[in-house]
């Protein structure tokens, strides 16, 4: 029998990293596409929508968010509810809430799509620099500002918890590290440190002996490292390894005001006030980048790796993506929607008339008085119907506010808090509450009593339609599921024929007048 020989291959490691090096560079050359945007004064943060609508980017800029969505390269939304500058805008990982922080310290919750205040917190003393939603269940915030402290704010209740003095200097930059509560956070005074929030000693490590201070980082996932950018110099921590300095490399010619990490290519991308973009590899070598004609104070890689967004001190947005993504650039200028937002207002608009048109003056000023009034008597009476579910909405208590009001069996009150959590998008978030059948059928009854008014037929249209998107993918009762469907057709249809009784009318009009 032959004697067993041990045979070992050599592995060219050095060609395997060539050829990696290689699919990065190539996959980085690919973003060879430009859309410029432009908005009011100069972007100071930015980032991405995490999971729900990875296209969305959140634009911090004046004293306004701007929500862009780079895939259509337009401005969704434009958050106007902050009247100083503000300094940083993040996402709720899961529902569509943005919490933005200004230059008063105050720290404000937003609905996304119909920019609905739900809280506020005055949260520091100076500017606020990080807010952050700890993780996609709880209610809870992490903001750091200029004053040097850690507010940990209660978004159910509206209140701060707790308030602690992280640093002896600005806080510029923080980042949320795991679900668990953990944050970390760098300062003027030269310190990384480490912290969880539910302890009664939050501090956990730090790291110093940085050559310049920190203006930006970001957690790299998986694997307990931190990437920290200090003056032109990039960094790298293990937060499984206190006050060690992992690497240090120069890699811009001014300092670097943002930076992420891409997961696909476990890459690092840089940006700086001397205007340029790095892309540089784990061993810190630079692969590709490019250079913009005006300094970068933010920047934002999408998580479909596929877009990035870069926010100039001139107010332009540029935004590089790859070649085969989108189609051909397009210009959007938010000031000239500033400009047709100024004329808005009723005062604005009787501005236009010369004096020669007194009396039409006259009659629209009384109108507008009418509209005013008529307005706010609808307004007493909404606050009449709210009044009856908002301790609950106040918490975030949206499936006990429906509980609430069912058993009111008041269509009126009933059809004011589905208006609510529709506006607030809070609707599956209430439904998620709804576990027990008999509440599903009584919901359901009172939803279909709201057909015989016609002032809610788009209402129940709408309500009808997100509820049985989700009892169907969430509820195993048949019956409740077919009842959902049958009421949503029924609608349809019955929709469908009031649109064909109008136009039957309008051709029967249009004869009579002919004839």
């Amino acid at each position: 029998m032959a004697e067993y020989q041990r045979i070992t291959h050599k592995v060219h490691r050095p060609l395997f990293e060539q050829q990696k090096r290689a699919d990065i560079d190539q996959f980085f050359r690919s973003f060879n596409k430009t859309h410029l945007n432009r908005v009011l004064g100069s972007p100071s943060s930015s980032e991405f929508s995490s999971s729900l609508t990875p296209q969305l980017c959140a634009l911090s800029s004046s004293s306004r968010i701007y929500i862009y969505d780079v895939e259509n390269n337009e401005i969704v939304t434009n958050i106007t509810r902050f009247k100083t500058p503000v300094f940083c805008a993040s996402f709720h990982p899961e529902s569509p809430l943005i919490v933005g922080g200004c230059d008063v310290g105050l720290v404000k919750v937003v609905g996304i799509k119909k920019s609905v205040q739900l809280r506020s917190f005055k949260a520091h003393d100076g500017p606020c620099r990080v807010a952050k939603f700890i993780n996609a269940h709880a209610n809870i915030l992490l903001t750091a500002g200029d004053d040097g402290k850690i507010a940990v704010c209660d978004v159910a209740t509206g209140e701060i918890v707790r308030k602690w003095e992280a640093h002896q200097a600005y806080i510029r930059c923080g980042e949320v590290v795991g679900h668990q509560g953990m944050f970390i956070t760098g300062s003027d005074d030269g310190f990384m440190r480490l912290w969880d929030y539910r302890s009664d000693k939050p501090l956990v490590a730090e790291w110093s002996g940085f050559t310049d201070q920190i203006n930006c980082c970001t957690v790299m996932p998986g694997n307990f490292m931190c990437a920290v950018g200090s003056g032109p110099h990039l960094n790298t921590i293990s937060l499984a390894q206190p006050g060690k300095i992992q690497s240090v490399s120069h890699v811009h010619q001014q300092e670097i005001s943002a930076l992420q990490y891409d997961a696909l290519n476990s890459a690092y991308i840089t940006a700086s006030y001397d205007g340029s973009v790095s892309c540089l590899s784990s061993d810190m070598s630079v692969i590709w980048g490019f250079k913009l004609n005006a300094p970068i104070s933010t920047m934002s890689y999408s998580p479909k790796s596929s877009h990035i967004v870069c926010g100039c001190i001139d107010g332009s947005v540029i935004t590089r993506y790859r070649g085969n993504f989108r189609n051909d650039m397009n210009i959007f200028d938010v000031e000239k929607m500033e400009e047709n937002e100024e004329y808005s207002s009723m005062d604005s608009f009787l501005k236009q008339f010369s004096s020669g048109h007194h009396e039409i003056k006259q009659i629209m000023k009384k109108e507008y008085k009418d509209a005013l009034k008529d307005a706010e008597f609808k307004d007493i009476e909404r606050k009449r119907t709210f009044a009856e579910y908002d301790q609950f909405l106040r918490k975030f208590q949206y499936a006990n506010a429906i509980i609430s009001v069912l058993n009111l069996n008041n269509t009126k009150i009933f059809a004011s808090l589905l208006q609510e959590l529709v506006l607030r998008d809070a609707l599956v978030l209430a439904l998620n509450g709804l576990s027990d059948e008999t509440l599903i059928s009584e919901f359901m009854r009172q939803i279909t009593h709201m057909l015989s008014y016609m002032e809610y037929q788009e209402l129940v249209l709408e309500v009808i339609d997100v509820s049985y998107q989700y009892f169907s993918s969430n509820l195993s009762s048949v019956a409740v599921i077919d009842g959902f469907h049958t009421l949503y057709h029924k609608i349809r249809k019955e929709n469908e024929f009031q649109d064909d009784l109008l136009t039957l009318r309008g051709v029967i009009n249009s004869m009579d007048n002919f004839q």
